[in-house]
């Protein structure tokens, strides 16, 4: 931690500094780009060590990093990028060409400012700044009329622990100008995310795993397992519970399951959680990383596959009663009816009887997600690029096979997609995939008819890989997200129907 040498440092001298300083800076960024439009000009100052940083922002810089954006996959629309980039510094395409332009600014800060403590230093250098900028400002160095009132001067200290940007703007600008940018950066819901998912038999209730801001604007710092009510197309919240699972599954008479991996211990902790009464709450830890959960309906075993390749069956108490070791990894895990274990490896498709005897089936693709529809004729088996360094430059398709006789029956493709997580609905009438395009971080829900093949539905999703289910005897797809979130951090689409 930092001191308090603040007063090392003479005001006079420093404001002084600062309008030299932020005067040669105005003109030098003028010089390099004389035909575009300044909207704003910003001393940005990041956690840590207080130093500020000169940007000028212009719609032109903007349009052309917001292109990129969008060409990138990034965005839907120019609008959207824009209004997402407009005061991201670190996005400007001149971020680096006034890094060095408050020469005497940080001569007078050098020899003490990794002494300064974060608030206090940070206090001294905006005060300043501010004094400095409004000087300029009354002297016409920024223009007068239309073009002084659409630049904003700001300094912007909103990663570090005390934020400048609203008081700077507010005395160095007009009224109107802070009701421009509250509106611009207005966030009308906290921070919310979702990891997991799990919808019940009837279709009545989803639980989802994932974590939320306490407040907009704050860091997510809240981790919770939650169980909703479905209401329409929207979720009311029924409990939450302090833990946030990988994985979610259900058991016998609305048992929740999750797993979760122990922070900085290298364990997996299963947790069970009865529907009836969230207060009796039991675990088990075992060793490394979860990959994969199971719950047997019949039986009430519980399968954890684990990233070292092991396989555990634990019973009703949560004792583990059989454990092996696999060649490959189990990524993805379905109990049948029967009681046996169905798991995806790099192999294929194996089963497991109760003692974890493995067979193999005729399905001996790479398969990384299965999926199995209520009746359990159809199975859809979906693999991943696992290449080293990889781009996402080769499209991947997923199969729909018949089960149990594991024969391929179409496989979907999308040029330049890949295709991922294919889940069938309990019907099987339809499948559900996440569809990211090669070489674009961009990624959709694509819904498919599975008896033609068709295309029936698309629906963006900001997620790379998020998780899916369908809500039995209903037309939606549920599917976790994340975002400035007003409800939960679920999204229910509801889908055409089948003619």
């Amino acid at each position: 931690m930092g001191m308090n040498k603040t007063s090392d440092i003479k005001p006079v001298l420093l404001r002084a500094a600062f309008q030299t300083d932020l005067a040669a800076c105005w003109q030098h960024a003028r010089s390099l780009h004389p035909d575009e439009t300044p909207y704003a000009f910003v001393l940005y100052g990041l956690e840590g060590i207080p130093h500020l940083y000169p940007h000028v922002l212009t719609e032109e810089g903007l349009t052309r990093v917001a292109q990129r954006y969008l060409a990138d996959g990034h965005y839907d629309t120019l609008d959207e990028a824009r209004k997402a980039l407009r005061y991201s510094m670190a996005d400007s395409p001149y971020a680096a060409e006034l890094e060095d332009k408050l020469p005497n600014v940080d001569a007078l800060l050098e020899p003490i400012e990794e002494d300064l403590e974060e608030e206090d230093g940070y206090g001294l250098l905006a005060r300043s700044a501010i004094a400095a900028f409004t000087v300029l400002a009354k002297k016409g160095t920024f223009g007068q009329g239309k073009p002084r009132e659409h630049l904003l001067l700001m300094i912007d200290t909103s990663l570090a622990g005390v934020d400048w940007s609203k008081p700077s703007i507010k005395r160095l600008n007009s009224s109107a100008a802070l009701r421009r940018y509250e509106a611009e950066t207005k966030i009308v819901a906290p921070y919310a995310s979702s990891d997991a998912l799990a919808v019940s038999a009837d279709g009545r209730s989803v639980y989802f795993s994932g974590n939320r801001a306490s407040k907009p604007k704050r860091a997510p710092n809240i981790e919770e397992l939650v169980g909703c009510d479905v209401v329409g197309t929207r979720l009311k919240r029924r409990w939450q519970f302090n833990f946030r699972g990988s994985h979610i599954a259900l058991g016998p008479n609305g048992t929740v399951f999750a797993v979760r991996a122990k922070s900085g211990k290298g364990t997996t902790v299963v947790l069970r959680l009865p529907e009836a009464d969230r207060t009796i709450r039991h675990e088990i830890q075992v060793q490394d990383l979860p990959a994969a959960l199971a719950v047997c309906h019949k039986t009430g075993r519980i399968a954890v596959a684990t990233h070292d390749t092991h396989l555990r069956l634990i019973n009703a108490k949560l004792e583990v009663t059989h454990s092996s070791r696999l060649e490959w990894k189990a990524s993805s895990l379905h109990f049948l009816k029967t009681g046996e274990l169905l798991a995806a490896t790099e192999q294929g498709i194996v089963s497991f009887d109760a003692q974890l005897k493995l067979t193999p089936t005729t399905y001996r693709r790479d398969a990384f997600h299965i999926s199995l529809d209520q009746t359990e004729k159809f199975c859809v088996a979906s693999t991943i690029d696992r290449r080293e360094n990889r781009v996402r430059s080769k499209p991947l398709g997923f199969d729909l096979l018949s089960f149990p006789k594991m024969e391929v029956i179409r496989t979907f493709k999308v040029d330049s997609y890949q295709l991922g997580s294919a889940t069938l609905s309990p019907d099987g009438k339809r499948v559900a995939c996440v569809a990211t395009q090669c070489t674009k971080p961009q990624s959709s829900f694509i819904v498919f008819e599975t008896g033609t093949g068709r295309e029936i539905g698309r629906r963006k999703s900001p997620s790379i890989i998020p998780q899916m289910a369908f809500l039995p005897g209903q037309d939606v797809l549920v599917g976790t997200t994340f975002g400035y979130i007003k409800g939960e951090a679920v999204i229910l689409w509801p889908l055409p129907k089948l003619s």
